[in-house]
């Protein structure tokens, strides 16, 4: 057994492993072997007393760039040492797999920082909107400078970006042009006539009316802009081909520029397609035919396609079971020139959803297996017990698909779904009474198998349910906050679950990184980490060097008339009252962003920030202020200090008095 290797380690995904893979590829065929998910539990092979290998000579090629993006954040787990198990075991997990990221291809969006660069010096860079502006949409995320739409018809600018990987040292051959994460905006008339539609002036038209009307999705009024994409691929090719005769560049087909090319246009294998299909649940027929119709275009321009789908984001941590769409897409993609993948992104929901992972990883490593021998995989490793957790997988499959009418997922963004806030309103498809229906079924499991192994592997499944339960709770105990304003009504589930995960991570059950981030964009987390006696500080003033104090809210960055950039340091004090000078007391801050110094009745109490790492700026942390606090009013005082950008106390600040910590 031996293959292409290279330097490195060979778990790192970014290191050829050849001989590594030649190995695992003899262990599954020869002996039947099957990474269900990470770890010793999702390990499976049949039982036998004889293994009988036949002298054979096979030569396999695995796609040499073929990644499935992780997320790893040790700081929001109970235990570090849990999550480095985790992330090592998962990377494993993805190795046996047969996943790799050789060959140059992890790019993203190549502009970002041209507005920073060329705004003042080369305004025609970017994109004309409807109302003549070379700026970017007001109406997309708050007019975020960095996912600006280029001109890309605009010659200074193809050559800008040639210059630029010219300039980068032309890594790996591979010139990026990715547009921004946006849509094709621009209203100029070069781009418009590009697009070939003989309708510019209606065309434009109707978008300045939607723009004018503040319409999010104005830039629809454009139609396809396929054309003058494909026409800025070639003009940056062959501006890099007289650099040198080897380059290829890796570019974007998404969002109103994902249709095929209208004339037939013939691109070739130097150029890379990245492909984001609009596919998120819910999955509909029609997704999945515009998906084949949309690949088949593309390919036949003898481009190489990446299949770069947003569309493994979804599910969160329940049950949402998928994989027969996604196997469908992706056994037409691998017969029809597929050339790389990267797929966004692994949620690590082995508990909740590890059918449908599985199916995805074990694709990547033999795109051609039958579905139905990737199902008896799975349901094999459950022992007797392996039909009761086959209708435990149908019942939440049907209740997938009868969700589909919920209209949870769907929302009118350019992924075509709502992952993000999916937990949010997931109850209104796994209802109760669904997952009340689905731990019955993992009963009935458990009482149709006696081997200690297959009940752990029954429990495994429960904990992951569990989870998405106990998300279920908090959601609702949030919904309820928000009309209540009583903080026990979020804090107290939210604190059963933080306390569910912490005594069960280190199952590896579920990616707690990616869990913790998407709900902290939703509930206030901080709560959490604060007692049932937890009283607000209310009455906050700020001021900002010179300024006089003025009214403050801690539920928002600290910012003054200058501007979020200044320099000057932020001032914040508050006067509180407490029952008890003398009993064991704290301040909990709900999150500081920047370097702050505290002083408590003029002592000072902090001097730097407690939280390293980059999730300090948003995460809550305690102060001990035992012995320190007076009868009658007592004034914190808080100095924020940071380079550039938002700083402050931008979440609420407790008093927690009665409890040692």
């Amino acid at each position: 057994i031996a293959g292409v290797d290279g330097a490195g380690g060979a778990l790192q995904r970014t290191t050829p492993a050849g001989t590594l893979f030649g190995v695992y590829e003899f262990i599954e065929r020869e002996l039947g072997v099957r990474w269900l998910w990470p770890g010793d539990l999702g390990r499976w092979a049949p039982r036998t007393k004889t293994v009988t290998v036949r002298e054979q000579e096979r030569t396999v090629r695995p796609m040499a760039f073929s990644e499935w993006r992780t997320s790893s954040n040790p700081a929001v787990w109970a235990r570090r040492e849990n999550a480095v198990k985790f992330d090592r075991e998962q990377n494993q997990w993805l190795r046996r797999h047969r996943f790799g990221v050789v060959g140059g291809l992890t790019k993203g969006h190549a502009f970002t920082d041209y507005s920073a660069r060329f705004h003042g010096s080369h305004p025609e860079f970017f994109n004309v909107l409807p109302d003549g502006r070379r700026e970017s949409d007001p109406f997309y995320c708050y007019g975020n400078k960095t996912m600006v739409s280029m001109c890309v018809t605009e010659p200074e600018f193809v050559r800008q970006v040639v210059a630029d990987w010219v300039a980068s040292g032309m890594t790996n051959d591979i010139l990026n042009a990715n547009e921004n994460d946006t849509a094709g905006k621009c209203c100029c008339a070069r781009c418009l006539a590009a697009d070939r539609t003989g309708d510019d002036e209606g065309r434009l038209a109707r978008a300045r009316a939607k723009f004018a009307a503040k319409d999010p999705k104005w830039y629809r009024a454009l139609g396809s802009v396929t054309d003058r994409y494909v026409a800025f691929y070639k003009a940056v090719l062959d501006e890099g081909l007289k650099v040198t005769p080897d380059c290829r560049i890796i570019a974007g087909i998404y969002a109103n520029y994902s249709e095929p090319p209208s004339d037939g246009t013939t691109l070739g294998d130097h150029v890379v397609l990245r492909y984001c299909p609009p596919i998120m649940y819910p999955w509909t027929v029609k997704k999945l035919d515009d998906f084949k119709r949309i690949w088949s275009g593309w390919s036949k321009t003898g481009a190489q396609l990446m299949m770069r789908p947003n569309f493994l984001l979804d599910g969160y941590n329940f049950p949402l079971v998928y994989y027969r769409w996604f196997a469908d897409c992706y056994k037409f993609a691998a017969a029809n020139g597929l050339y790389a993948q990267d797929f966004d992104a692994l949620t690590g929901m082995y508990g909740a959803n590890g059918l449908t992972l599985y199916v995805v990883a074990a694709l990547n490593g033999d795109p051609t297996r039958p579905l139905a021998a990737l199902e008896n995989d799975y349901f094999a490793a459950f022992g007797k017990a392996a039909e009761k957790i086959r209708t435990y997988m149908a019942h939440f499959e049907d209740v997938t698909v009868r969700g589909t009418t919920a209209g949870v997922g769907q929302v009118e963004n350019m992924e075509g779904g709502n992952w993000a806030n999916f937990f949010t309103r997931a109850e209104e498809i796994f209802t109760q009474d669904e997952m009340k229906r689905g731990f019955a079924l993992l009963a009935e499991a458990d009482a149709a198998e006696d081997d200690p192994l297959v009940r752990r592997r029954i429990d495994f499944l429960r904990t992951g349910l569990t989870d998405a339960c106990l998300v279920q709770k908090t959601q609702r105990g949030f919904s309820k906050w928000q009309k209540t304003g009583v903080v026990g009504d979020f804090a107290n589930p939210y604190r059963k679950l933080l306390a569910y995960r912490a005594a069960h991570e280190h199952l590896g059950y579920a990616g707690r990184s990616t869990m913790e981030y998407l709900e902290g964009r939703i509930w206030p987390v901080y709560y959490g980490a604060v007692g049932e006696s937890a009283v607000e500080l209310t009455g906050w003033e700020c001021r900002i060097g010179d300024e006089p104090w003025r009214p403050a809210t801690t539920h928002g960055w600290l910012k003054n008339k200058r501007g979020v950039n200044a320099r000057e340091g932020g001032e914040y004090r508050v006067t509180f009252d407490v029952k008890d000078a003398t009993a064991p007391a704290r301040l909990v801050f709900g999150a500081v962003d920047g370097e702050p110094i505290m002083k408590l009745n003029g002592e000072t109490i902090l001097s730097k920030h407690p939280v390293t790492g980059r999730s300090a700026w948003k995460t809550a942390f305690p102060v001990d202020v035992t012995g320190k606090l007076r009868a009658g009013a007592n004034e914190l005082w808080v100095s924020v200090s940071k380079g550039d950008g938002p700083r402050g106390l931008h979440r609420p600040v407790f008093i927690e008095e009665g409890k040692a910590r």
